[in-house]
């Protein structure tokens, strides 16, 4: 007894303990209410390997493959045409002949600038020489030209030779020598008539007559009739055309009546009117 004595109760001591344990178990199994497994993502994209569709080209392949293009020609064809105008410089395109101070010269190959340079001008020289300048510079190769400066007697020609080919170099020097009669005032009234003499002596196509009026005031008042009767004198047969060209300020003038008479005895019968402000544009 003895001996058996420990092995019994030990014996009945572990299947107690085994019997408590299984109940515990079974009541946790029983009673436990587990909650779903939440789902869990994450923001790791998964790289797939990558496969090569096609074999991979051998090193002796130097061009690359050949896509051929779709046939456009039936598009192209059925497409609208869209037109415009040719612009101005464009090839063939017919330039405007050149003007001076509002007054077109027409196709006019030999031209006289006739500008008056007595008092009342003066302060607009610079900007009538300026004009000059311009008009020159468009002028072609295949003008000449000559300027002459007025101012009661006193007549001044540049170039001094007369007439010459419109070429840069020349009119350079006839700029150069206007803007150094403007630093010296010519003065008297503006009696036209000795500078229309020389400007008709020259056998031009076309004669341009600047003033502001050419009437003149008080001691300087021109003879309109003894003016007109110099110019039939000098220009006969009317083959010399002259327009005349008025500057003005832009304020409300009295009339120019002997640029007026002029224009209808040797020219179209008009007076381009322009103003100072549009001279210096």
């Amino acid at each position: 007894m003895r001996r058996v004595a420990p092995w019994s109760v030990s014996l009945l001591l572990h299947i107690g303990v085994i019997a408590v344990g299984f109940l515990v178990t079974w009541s946790i199994i029983r009673l436990d209410e587990r909650l779903p497994s939440p789902v869990v993502t994450g923001d790791v994209a998964v790289v797939s390997p990558v496969v090569a569709l096609h074999p991979a080209p051998s090193e002796s392949m130097t061009t690359p493959p050949t896509i051929p293009l779709p046939d456009l020609s039936s598009v192209a064809s059925s497409a609208p045409r869209i037109t415009g105008p040719t612009p101005a410089n464009s090839a063939g395109a017919e330039s405007a002949p050149p003007a001076f101070a509002g007054a077109s010269m027409g196709v006019a190959r030999e031209v006289v600038f006739v500008i008056d340079a007595s008092g009342s001008m003066t302060a607009w020289l610079p900007f009538v020489i300026d004009e000059v300048e311009r008009t020159l510079a468009a002028m072609s190769g295949d003008q000449w030209f000559a300027v002459v400066c007025f101012a009661g007697e006193a007549v001044r020609v540049t170039p001094k030779r007369g007439l010459v080919r419109a070429t840069p170099e020349a009119a350079a020097e006839a700029v150069a020598a206007l803007r150094n009669t403007t630093g010296h005032q010519l003065g008297g009234g503006s009696d036209p008539s000795p500078a229309m003499k020389k400007a008709f002596s020259m056998s031009p196509e076309l004669v341009l007559l600047l003033s502001e009026g050419l009437d003149g005031r008080g001691r300087w008042a021109v003879d309109r009739d003894a003016t007109l009767q110099a110019l039939d004198e000098y220009n006969p047969d009317r083959d010399i055309r002259v327009a005349c060209i008025r500057l003005t300020t832009g304020e409300r003038a009295t009339p120019a009546k002997l640029m007026q008479a002029i224009a209808e005895a040797h020219g179209d019968g008009t007076v381009t009117t322009i103003t100072l402000e549009e001279l210096d544009r």
